[in-house]
Formats: structure tokens, sequence, C-alpha cells
């Protein structure tokens, strides 16, 4: 150092101490590489939280679309029992009286005569009539379809049945041929009711029953038998003995021995279920305290009372909620009877169950759970989220999957409360939809007829804002059967109705928006008004969704940019620093014939230097970003005015074929409609029907920026 000090002073070096800074900027390096391998673990680590969540989000789309499956199945066979109920239903009184069982033997491929008809039908009404009102309501007709007429095995099933009952071999017709599933379901339910003490007490009696049955055909054989050895032969004079029968065999007498226990337990059975009915029924009666046939809202607070929940008036709405989600069946906003009997079963019965409910029914209010219902009737969900879980085990395992499953697992069970809370809000503004639409039915159903004739329509157009002549009333009356009368019976049920309202009622915009489509289609513009428009909540969440996967690209990319100014900033301030320290310590003095040195600038404080170099960072950031904004517009407008191609100003329907192309779908004339539908769903915030030039700016970032995002789009759309 005194060698580089002489050699300073001597001006042969220019620098004394360079070997320090030098060591300094080896180290500003050595920390900039770490910063760089920290940025990219941190891209790493949120990679990994995409993809995990993308794969929750697949799993949830699945969930749904077979929940969606289910509900329809449901729908498709109520309708198909209520055609066959109104097929049979001759005199549309709306139960099935003796007579009009004939068509059903028919049905079931029974030809009978009128004597042999009589036997028939009182064997049926034995088996389905609960009530024994001598006639079947829909809910027994139910029962009885999904069990004798679903399909030809079952039909020809209970009509050998019937045979048999009304020729004697068995004493009653009930078909025990159910499916597996619904088998195990109900052994499910009856052992959870019936189970200690009442299940030993009844394999006891049946026990002994049959012990029974063995000591008698044993007395009776015996007797027989020494009957038959000790008759003393006949005398002379005497004529001859009458002939004793001869004695049953044991397959006869095993026969009336069962024959004899059958009719004890029928008998003991059904003065059970009388019993049963009984309780119910009184039941049933003490919380109807309007007598109107059925449980109300407000009535259910006795209910509630009952079952042990401790409420008050500001809880008990939620409450009287959760217990409709669980057990209203029909949506209709009250328990019938049928409905309190299933209630009554599975939660009334004794003391135990109705503490489990009400355990459950708090849960369901708190937010825990969706539903009260009990954890039995939850095996299909369970069975879904097994198989979702064992399909993200596949693909993260080994020693970190353990530990992302873990987070996973914590992450899904935040997701199931979100959802629980979700289900029990929509379940909610479910049970108020139904109410409107019935509201809505029944003030248009002016002959109380549970349909709506056509001449009943003239108030409905009424409604959607039209004042139309007598001629005109016809049209448009036909152009709305055609596109709601799903079964062509000239009249609108309550299911279409609740469709058509849904559809077109439901809103200003929608009554707008189909008393338009009418116009077209009386007008010939359009061949059917039936619209395409979707529930507002359900373009908002797609609109959402989409929307919260693009804020998460554009944040993750400003901070990265953000950090790399950062880091940028501190690595000129640093370089800065070292140059005017060098150059302060260099700086040789001044020789006396020279004139002394313009003066240098006092060394900026740190904060100074901070500042100054943030503000020349922040000017080139700028620059760089509005000659990027200008460039994308550019893009973006050339991109608009090629798709634009009569020059509109808007994309029209048609004009999406070519965008749908650039996308990547693969579609033709016939499946354009659906995929256009569904991209104006997207991005169409106006509803205008056309994308003007800021829906389609959005549109492009989102979607035609880059080839990935156009290949992630074309996959949503076909989905």
């Amino acid at each position: 150092y005194a060698k580089e000090l002489e050699s300073a002073v001597s001006g042969l070096v220019s620098g004394a101490i360079s070997n320090l800074y030098k060591q300094e900027e080896e180290e500003e390096m050595n920390a900039a590489a770490l910063k760089i391998q920290a940025v990219h673990r941190g891209k790493k680590v949120r990679k990994d939280l995409q993809e995990q969540k993308e794969m929750e989000a697949a799993a949830l789309k699945i969930q749904a679309v077979h929940r969606g499956k289910q509900t329809r199945q449901s729908v498709d066979k109520t309708r198909r029992v209520k055609a066959a109920f109104d097929a049979f239903d001759v005199d549309g009184s709306g139960e099935l009286e003796v007579d009009e069982l004939r068509e059903v033997m028919a049905h079931l491929g029974l030809e009978l005569t009128k004597g042999e008809f009589d036997h028939y039908a009182a064997a049926l009404m034995e088996d389905y009539d609960a009530d024994n009102s001598g006639s079947l309501d829909f809910w027994e007709f139910e029962k009885f379809y999904e069990q004798c007429l679903a399909s030809d095995d079952l039909r020809a099933a209970y009509a050998s049945e019937l045979d048999a009952a009304v020729k004697g071999v068995v004493s009653g017709a009930l078909s025990n041929i159910l499916e597996q599933h619904e088998m195990e379901n109900a052994a499910m339910k009856i052992q959870a009711v019936h189970r200690g003490k009442q299940a030993r007490k009844e394999l006891q009696e049946q026990r002994e029953m049959e012990a029974a049955a063995v000591k008698i055909q044993a007395v009776h054989r015996g007797k027989m038998a020494r009957k038959s050895l000790v008759q003393p032969p006949p005398r002379a004079s005497e004529a001859p003995p009458t002939p004793i029968p001869a004695a049953m065999s044991e397959e006869e007498e095993l026969s009336a021995a069962a024959v004899k226990i059958q009719a004890v337990q029928r008998g003991k059975k059904a003065r059970k279920e009388q019993e049963e009915l009984f309780r119910v029924h009184a039941a049933f009666k003490k919380f109807d305290t309007d007598k109107s046939g059925s449980l109300e809202i407000p009535e259910l607070y006795d209910v509630l009372k009952e079952v042990g929940v401790d409420l008050d008036r500001d809880t008990f709405d939620e409450y009287a909620e959760a217990l409709m989600e669980d057990y209203d069946e029909d949506d209709s906003g009250t328990l019938d009877f049928r409905e309190f009997h299933k209630f009554y079963n599975q939660v009334l019965a004794n003391e135990n169950t109705k503490a489990e409910y009400a355990k459950e029914l708090e849960s369901a209010v708190s937010g825990l759970v969706s539903g009260a219902i009990s954890n039995l009737y939850k095996q299909e969900e369970e069975e879904e989220m097994n198989a979702a879980a064992l399909k993200i085990q596949a693909v993260h395992r080994g020693k970190k999957v353990r530990k992302d499953l873990q987070e996973q697992k914590e992450m899904e069970a935040a997701a199931l409360k979100i959802q629980a809370v979700h289900r029990g809000k929509q379940t909610r503004q479910s049970v108020d939809k139904t109410r409107r639409v019935k509201a809505a039915f029944d003030a248009f159903d002016v002959d109380g007829s549970g349909e709506l004739e056509v001449d009943e329509l003239r108030e409905v157009m009424a409604h959607l804002g039209l004042e139309l002549t007598k001629g005109e009333f016809d049209h448009y009356a036909a152009a709305l059967m055609e596109d709601y009368d799903a079964d062509n019976s000239g009249s609108l049920d309550f299911w279409e109705f609740e469709k058509f309202y849904e559809q077109c009622l439901a809103s200003d915009d929608l009554r707008a928006a189909y008393a338009s489509e009418l116009d077209a289609a009386v007008k010939g513009v359009v061949s059917g008004a039936l619209s395409n428009i979707l529930e507002q909540h359900e373009m908002e969440n797609a609109a959402m969704k989409i929307q919260a996967v693009h804020r998460g690209k554009q944040a993750r990319k400003e901070l990265q940019e953000q950090r790399e100014m950062e880091a940028a900033a501190v690595k000129i301030q640093a370089v800065h620093r070292g140059k005017m320290a060098r150059k302060s310590l260099v700086q040789p003095p001044p020789r006396a014939s020279e004139a002394p040195p313009t003066p240098i600038p006092a060394a900026m404080s740190e904060e100074e230097e901070l500042s100054a170099a943030a503000v020349k960072i922040q000017a080139v950031q700028r620059g760089k970003k509005a000659r990027k904004e200008q460039e994308e517009l550019f893009r973006v407008h050339a991109a608009f005015k090629k798709f634009d191609t009569d020059k509109s100003g808007s994309l029209e329907i048609p004009e999406l074929y070519d965008v749908l192309k650039e996308v990547g779908v693969d579609l033709d004339r016939d499946t354009f409609d659906e995929y256009a539908e569904a991209l104006m769903e997207d991005y169409d915030e106006d509803d205008s029907g056309t994308l003007d030039f800021r829906e389609f700016h959005k549109f492009y970032n989102q979607v035609l920026a880059n080839e990935n995002t156009k290949a992630e789009y074309a996959k949503e759309l076909e989905s």
C-alpha cells in the first residue's frame, strides 16, 4: 500500500484503492445473483400454486357437472311419472280410482275379466294404497311406478306376483324388486332408526314363532301317527268307519304353518303401521294450527322447539330454511303430510334422532355445513371427493407431496366451508324464487285448474308490456306456446311456467327482450321466440372467474417489474457511489504554476442519490410503458378493423366466426351459434348483442394476446 500511495502521488497509477472497490462490486454481483435465484424460486412456487388451484377448479367443475346430471335425471323421472299419472287419471280428479286401474292392468300385460279385475285391483290397492283411501294419489302412484312400471322387467315381475297373490300362492303382491342402490340406502336407513333393543326383540319374536311352528308340526304329526296305530278293526255288525283323511305331507304342513305365521306377522305389522300412522297424523294436526293440510314456515317454530333447537325469533328463519332444504322435496315452500311423515320417522321418532338433528341444524345455520341432512345420505359426495383426492395424490407424490397434500387438504376444507355457505345461500335463494314463481302462477291461473290455458295468457301478454287486439293475441299466444308448451298439451303446467318465468318474466330486461322476440317471431323475422338470455348471476360468475385469472397474471407481472426496478436502482446507486469515492481519493493536488482546478460539486447524500436514481428509472419506465401501450393499441385496432368487415364500429354475431377461428376453436356452421353465444356471455358487458371496441380490447388482452391464452380459452369454450 505504501508503494501504491507513492505511485498515486507521483501520478503513475490513477487510483490507489481500486482493488478495494472491485471486491465490493463482486459482492454486489453475488447479491444480485442471489436475488435473481430468489425471484426464480418465487416464480416456481407461484407456478406450482397456480397448477394446484387449476386442479382444484377442475375437480369442482366435475362435481358440479355430476350434480347437474343428477338433478336433470330427477326432473326427467318426475315428468315421466306425472305423464303416466295423467294418462291413467281419465277424469282428472288427481287420484286413480279402482275403475281407472283397468288401464294400469293392461299396461302390466294382464287381460282380465270383470270378476278377475276386482281381485287384482284389490291386491294392488292392498300394496300401494298407504292411507286406505280407496284410491291412489300422486305420491302413492309414484312409488308404484318406480317399483312396478319403470321397465319391462319390473312390469313382468309385478304381473307375476299379482297372479300369485290372487291365486293364493302368496298373501300379498308387493314387489320387493328394488334397484341395488335403493336397497342399500333403505337398509342403512332402517338400521339407523331401528337398532339396539328393538332389533333384538324382533329377532327373538321371529325365532320364537319359527320354533312354535316347528313344534306345532311335530305335535300334529305325532297325533296323526298315534291315531293310525291304535285304530281298532271294525266289527262285523258295524258299518265300516269313515275313512280318516290321509295325513298331510311334510311340505303341505310347512306351507300351512308358513301361511299361518305370515298371517300373524301381517296382522302385527298392519296394526303397528296403523298405530304409527295415527301418531304421525296426530303430530301433524298439532303443528298444523291453521288446518290448511300443510305446514307453512311460521308453523315450523313449534316443530323446531319439539326437535330441541335453542332458537329465538331472530334466528328462526335460518333454522326453518335449513329444515325446508332437507325435507321440502317439491320446493313448494311448505311440508305436506308425506314430507312430514318422512321427517317424523327420521327425526321426531325418538329423543336420540331429535338431539342429532338439532346438532346438525345448528351446524348448518352456523355455516359449517350446507344443510342439516344426516351424513348417512352423503356417501356419493364423499366418493367424489375421495376420487379427486386420489387423482391429486397421483400427480403430487413422493416426499414433497406429503407436505403439499397437507396444505391441499386445508385448502379443500376451506373451499368446502365456502361452498357450504354458498350452497346454503343458493338454497335460500331457490326457495324465494320458487315462492315468487308460485305466486305469479296462481295470479295468472284464474280458474285454479293448475294449468294456464290459452285464454289466461292475455294477462301474461299484458305483463310483458304487449297490448294486443284479438287477432294479434292468437298469434302471440301460439308463438309463446311453441316455445314453452313442452308436452304439446295446449296449456302450461307449473314446470313449464317456471322455465318461462325464469327466462322471460324474472326482470324488466328479460320481459322487454322476450316481448321484442315475440314481436319478431310473429312478424316472421325469426322462427321461434325462445330467449337464450341466461340469468345475470351466471354471467357475472363466469366474467369474475376469467377476470380473477387475468388479474392474478397481471399482478405477478407488475410485482416482478417492480422488483427488477428496485434492484436496478440499488445497482446504479452502488456504482455511482463507487465512482465518486474513487474520484475524490485519486484527485492530484494542484501545482504551484497551475490555476486551481474547478471545484468539484459536493457529493449528493444517499437520500438524494436514491431519489435521483428513482426519478431517472421512472422516467425510462414511463417512456417504455407509453411506447408499449401505443404499440399494443395499434395492434388491437388493426385486429378490430380486420374482423369488423362491415365497418360498423362493432362486431356482430356473424363476424365472430373469424374471431373464433383465430382463437383456434374447431367449429363448423352447425356449432357456431353455441360458441358465439358463449363468447358473448363472457365479454358483451352491456348485453347489446355486439362487441364494441372497448369490449374487444379487453377480449384481445385476455385471449388473443398470445398463443397460450388462445389455447386456454379455446378449451374453456369447448367445455
